[in-house]
């Protein structure tokens, strides 16, 4: 009689911690790069509104359609595929794709003669910035250690600050000396620049490796992540506060522009540097700890 036959169960290798690798710092700063050109290509409509709805005819309702709904709609949905895909693929070679896809239709939105090509150009920069953050962090992840990851994410947070002023001090001067199409184009060409040095000179981390007991078949479905940040009442209270603070925040900095030119007769080059040096002012604080380390501030941080 043969002995009963066993079913192997699935390989699970389990990785120590390995030391950080030696780019991390060069790779930092081209993420924090390369978040920053999300941010302006996102942010630059609005510092355009004026002189867009005064060639186009749009209405209000109309450039807030440009400004929030036309890119947020691809932005949301396609977000979510795109980081499950980071999740198992080449994250580098995501961002970089994006990174060209989402500027290349920035530049498209300056060749835009009407409404619709207008629009149709917002729509592609929504699909495209959908890919920067997910494996941009990913990608941090995997190239700081845990203890260090929080000045990591900090810094990276700093081309948001950055982005801003670009979308609104550097549009604004753009369109005042070319038009608003001028404006586009100057966001939008050097991105595809930066989207082949990020796959040229970026590599692609191992996945893990910088966290003990990290297993490589470690994987979740998305249920299964909806199911674990339920159960996370700290998750659940960022979501929600954080989808406040950006409807109020991203509100008012959006129509800031379009205000300072109705009401206070600026010019869009003067409305885009005022704009940028408020905005510019909101890096987020942060310190050094006794060992010479970066912390995030033990402070609220209240934008206005």
């Amino acid at each position: 009689m043969s002995a009963p036959r066993t079913v192997a169960a699935p390989l699970r290798t389990t990785l120590p911690a390995a030391a950080a690798p030696p780019d991390r710092w060069y790779v930092l700063g081209m993420l924090t790069v390369v978040y920053a050109l999300n941010i302006a290509d996102r942010f630059s409509i609005s510092t355009l509104i004026e002189p867009i709805r005064a060639e186009l005819r749009l209405s209000d309702a109309g450039m807030a359609f440009l400004t929030g709904g036309a890119l947020a709609v691809f932005y949301v949905t396609v977000g979510i595929p795109v980081a499950s895909l980071a999740d198992r693929a080449n994250r580098r070679n995501i961002l970089a794709t994006s990174l060209a896809a989402w500027s290349a239709m920035t530049a498209l939105c300056g060749l835009a003669q009407n409404v619709l090509q207008l629009t149709l150009a917002r729509f592609g920069v929504g699909i495209g910035e959908a890919g920067g953050t997910p494996p941009s962090t990913s990608i941090l992840a995997d190239k700081f250690p845990p203890a260090r990851r929080p000045m990591a994410l900090t810094i990276f947070a700093l081309g948001a600050c950055l982005g801003a002023w670009l979308g609104s001090s550097v549009a604004g001067t753009a369109a005042e000396r070319g038009g608003w199409r001028a404006a586009f184009l100057v966001l939008g060409i050097p991105g595809v620049v930066v989207a082949l040095i990020v796959w040229l000179t970026v590599r692609e981390p191992r996945r893990g490796e910088l966290d003990a007991g990290y297993t490589l078949d470690a994987r979740s479905t998305f249920p299964d992540t909806l199911r674990f940040i339920a159960v996370q009442r700290s998750a659940v209270h960022l979501l929600i506060g954080g989808s406040l603070a950006t409807l109020w925040s991203w509100g008012l900095m959006w129509w800031t522009p379009a205000f300072l030119q109705r009401s206070h007769h600026l010019s869009v080059g003067e409305a885009g540097n005022s704009s940028g040096l408020c905005i510019s002012l909101r890096a987020p604080p942060a310190r050094f700890s006794p060992d010479g380390s970066w912390r995030n501030a033990p402070l609220p941080i209240l934008v206005t």
